[in-house]
């Protein structure tokens, strides 16, 4: 019985398939599919490398979902877009090994693995996308408060002067 981690090698093609008909659907007109394709085999590479039982993997799968994220947000692609995307691949490698072995033998156990490596992928997604709010959030409120500061100062230095200029 084959494990997932060849399984997903040996059909990559498929799986890449069946992303690119979603992608077609679902991502944005001016993102290039090509450079994105390039990215989910990396990802498909990494995930193979992490269920494979005993071995340990070339990296991480947070460190390969790092680049993958800071890879689709420089395509110009948001959140909700590459989280689709991760459904898409998992679902579609689900499918595909279902029906390959019909919910026998070493199946349940490369899918919980495989499960693992995509929460993973999927955490460091929103962790990365959490810091990426929280920085515009800083730095949208570091020039409210200075915009603000200004103005209120010069309230202050005219009410001060107010006084001093009689009745």
């Amino acid at each position: 019985m084959m494990c997932l981690s060849k399984f997903i090698r040996d059909n990559k093609p498929a799986i890449i398939e069946l992303w690119s008909r979603e992608a077609a659907s679902t991502l944005p007109r001016h993102i290039d599919r090509a450079l994105l394709q390039r990215h989910v085999e990396e990802l498909l590479d990494c995930v193979a490398d992490f269920i494979v039982p005993n071995t340990p993997p070339i990296q991480t799968c947070a460190e390969m979902a790092r680049r993958y994220v800071e890879q689709r947000y420089s395509a110009g692609l948001e959140v909700q877009d590459i989280l689709q995307e991760q459904c898409v691949i998992r679902l579609g490698i689900i499918r595909l090994w279902l029906a390959a072995h019909d919910g026998r033998g070493a199946a349940p156990r490369g899918l919980l693995l495989f499960e693992q490596a995509m929460n993973d992928s999927l955490r460091e997604i929103i962790n990365l996308h959490s810091e990426r709010t929280n920085k515009a959030r800083s730095l949208f409120l570091g020039a409210l408060i200075h915009d603000l500061k200004n103005p209120v100062n010069a309230i202050l230095q005219s009410m001060q002067l107010l006084p001093m200029l009689g009745p």
